[in-house]
């Protein structure tokens, strides 16, 4: 353990720590009544909110491509992880200052841009920091420790918010962001690039192995059946990310008084986020034992079964009770995804095609980050003469999503 924790390691499962904080904060709990606090009655805050984390999503997926293959060439990711974090820092600490809603959109969309690009270049620098055989490891105590910032994230706010009045907590959301990492500036080294290459070579190399690749994925049948589940998939679920909390306060009635829960102060809506963040921790380790006992395929298809539940739960049910059961199935949904997915793709693809299609997935996963948030607040936008029930319409689309998945996904043809 102790060769394990080294600086470096530490340093870099803080900046994890980090990255959860800072999701907490703007994409689950806080980012979207903020927009809705500055916008004002009758105007369509859900669709300017989505669009500006949407266009974020957009650049964030530029820069990987364009940036990617110039930090392989240079050897350099943290000058990439740093500046872009501190580029999230700065526009999230401005944004309770900006004046118009136009700038603050502006600033929020600069935030999340920094954000996510910075997590590529994060990503990547588990090579630098971990010897091969530890990698595993010390992923795990990242995804660990990230799952921790969950409750943290809600005590932040807990001490800074106040109901209707949201724009205090980003400030110190961006102090903690950019304190976590500075020990991964501090005690991080990149290792050498294995060859030299030009950076204008190394741009042209990498664009034209992902089109190929992306060809390739496309020719196979169960690749592409599973990518295109996966992004149906990945459309709903980050689209709940950035909307739970507001379901939950305008369609469920959760309250934002804030109670005291043992050691916690926290609302219902914050305390709904703590129980699927719980839910995912427990459920993570249980579709890796079900999985390896019964297949990916059948571990994929139910985990995506519990997202519909969850959905249909939380899209239907008149009981309050009942959504906290959602809550719980959502986070078991949200482990599940990923513990499974990662492992179903690798059975899937060729061995020596892993690196390439695993580009492509994430590059999936970027996109879907865009289109779902579009159509939901499409959905809402479209039925705001129904009040708070146009919630409820924006989830039967991401129920809609998740069908559509699992259709294409028991489609995909047995592994020999």
């Amino acid at each position: 353990m102790l060769r394990l924790l080294t600086p470096a390691t530490i340093a870099w499962i803080l900046y994890d720590l980090g990255g959860t904080i800072y999701m907490i904060i703007v994409a689950s709990r806080y980012g979207l009544f903020w927009v809705k606090e500055r916008a004002g009655e009758g105007a369509p805050a859900e669709a300017y909110f989505m669009a500006a984390m949407t266009a974020s999503v957009v650049l964030a997926a530029v820069a990987q491509l364009l940036f990617s293959p110039v930090s392989d060439a240079l050897g350099k990711r943290r000058v990439f992880v740093g500046g872009f974090t501190l580029l999230a820092g700065a526009a999230l600490a401005w944004m309770p200052q900006a004046g118009s809603l136009a700038t603050a959109l502006a600033w929020l969309a600069v935030a999340n841009f920094g954000a996510a690009s910075a997590a590529v270049f994060y990503n990547v620098m588990l090579a630098d920091v971990a010897d091969e055989g530890q990698r595993e490891k010390v992923s795990g105590l990242g995804i660990g420790l990230g799952y921790f910032g969950t409750p943290l994230g809600l005590l932040l706010g807990a001490a800074f918010v106040e109901p209707s009045h949201y724009g205090p907590v980003f400030l110190p959301t961006a102090v903690v962001l950019l304190a976590l990492t500075c020990p991964l500036m501090i005690f991080a080294r990149e290792r050498p690039p294995e060859r030299a290459v030009a950076v204008g070579t190394a741009l042209r190399e990498t664009l034209a192995s992902l089109r190929r690749t992306a060809v390739d994925v496309w020719r196979d049948r169960r690749l592409r059946l599973f990518l295109l589940a996966y992004f149906l998939a990945l459309d709903a679920q980050s689209t709940m990310t950035f909307t739970m909390a507001v379901y939950a306060r305008d369609v469920v009635g959760l309250t934002e008084t804030v109670r005291q829960f043992g050691p916690l102060k926290l609302d219902n809506v914050s305390l709904i986020i703590l129980v699927s963040a719980l839910a995912a921790i427990v459920a993570g380790v249980a579709w890796g034992w079900l999985a390896a006992r019964f297949g990916n395929a059948r571990a994929i298809q139910a985990v995506f079964v519990t997202w519909l539940l969850a959905l249909i739960l939380a899209a239907a049910t008149p009981w309050m009770w009942l959504f906290w059961v959602a809550g719980c199935l959502m986070g078991a949904g949200y482990a599940g995804v990923w513990t499974v997915g990662r492992s179903y793709l690798l059975e899937l693809c060729p061995p020596n095609e892993r690196a390439q299609v695993f580009t492509v997935f994430g590059l999936a996963g970027r996109v879907s980050a865009m289109v779902g948030p579009l159509l939901w607040a499409v959905a809402v936008w479209l039925a705001q003469d129904l009040g708070a029930a146009r919630y409820r319409v924006g989830l039967l689309v991401l129920l809609g999503l998740m069908a559509g998945a699992l259709v294409l996904l028991r489609r995909v043809p047995a592994t020999r």
